[in-house]
């Protein structure tokens, strides 16, 4: 269970001056956290409030990291060449439909998402 102050700590993040806050990794972290709480938080902490920004300059920074820091390793070409010799469709970084996460690799026909490098 969340301690009873939780909706009161977002409360307070509503009135945080984005600029001043360790920038692109804070935007970040927040909207991790933003997405954790979407995820696995009940109605029964309370109301909460989300500040302005979250889906504003945060989720732009996390859709931007999404966007920007895509890798793909040799290891990841590795299994989806794997795939590829088994007949196996696949998709190298794909998208979540949410867009907010990438996978390394995908297989729609199986709708089964593989994390390569973890």
């Amino acid at each position: 269970p969340l301690p009873s102050c939780y909706p009161s700590l977002w409360q307070a993040a509503c009135g945080f001056d984005v600029s001043t806050l360790g920038g692109e990794k804070f935007l970040l972290t927040m909207f991790q956290a933003h997405l954790m709480h979407t995820e696995l938080v009940n109605d029964d902490v309370g109301e909460v409030i989300f500040p302005a920004w979250m889906m504003h300059e945060a989720r732009e920074a996390w859709m931007r990291s999404i966007r920007d820091d895509t890798t793909v390793s040799r290891r990841h070409r590795e299994v989806a060449s794997t795939l590829e010799a088994l007949g196996v469709r696949h998709e190298l970084e794909h998208l979540t439909d949410d867009a907010y996460f990438s996978v390394d690799l995908y297989l729609p026909d199986h709708d089964v998402a593989i994390e390569v490098d973890g």
